[in-house]
């Protein structure tokens, strides 16, 4: 084939096209509705919150081909929670407060969401999505349209924590890779 694998899970193999794009093939032929999934869900969504679509196999739903994103990782997750949370000001989220641990001990503090930092607050804002599917005001144009995507393309806001995520090297913007 000669494309680099750049990631492997369950029911796909990814292949680094060259060009900012990817090929996700399934690995095995009753696996091809894992890629018919997630074709119908991007379809559904659109481009603002989830990658971009650009060729896939019509018949047996083998192959798709989307856009390259940046992959959120554990060496750029405060550039991941920093953007989000740009995109969150003025929303209840980053008002709210949480009980968390505190560190080297068996007590715990309430601390502001702002406070958060790395895993914590994408544990908390991947919980908040969950809660808030039947909300309406949350203050921030960006999250309530993430929420209507998460409801209407059938999405499970539990899917989607920081190693589900990619930033659009162009625009800098948080999109979904996966669910």
């Amino acid at each position: 084939f000669g494309s680099k694998i750049i990631g492997a899970g369950s029911y796909k193999t990814v292949y680094d096209l060259g060009n900012n794009f990817i090929l996700k093939v399934s690995e095995h032929p009753e696996y091809t509705t894992e890629i018919k999934k997630e074709i119908e869900i991007k379809k559904c969504a659109g481009s603002k919150y989830l990658t971009k679509i650009l060729a896939y196999d019509k018949k047996g739903f083998h192959w798709l081909i989307t856009e390259k994103v940046k992959t959120i990782s554990y060496n750029n997750l405060d550039l991941f929670v920093e953007t989000i949370a740009k995109l969150l000001k003025g929303s209840d989220f980053l008002q709210k407060s949480v009980w968390t641990s505190v560190r080297y001990s068996n007590e715990e503090e309430k601390v502001s969401i702002n406070e958060l930092q790395g895993e914590a607050f994408i544990e908390e804002f991947v919980h908040y999505l969950y809660e808030s599917q039947n909300e309406r005001d949350v203050k921030s144009r960006w999250l309530q349209g993430l929420i209507d995507v998460i409801k209407t393309c059938g999405i499970d806001p539990r899917d989607l924590y920081h190693r589900n995520w990619g930033i659009r090297p162009q625009t800098n913007e948080p999109v979904i890779l996966d669910y």
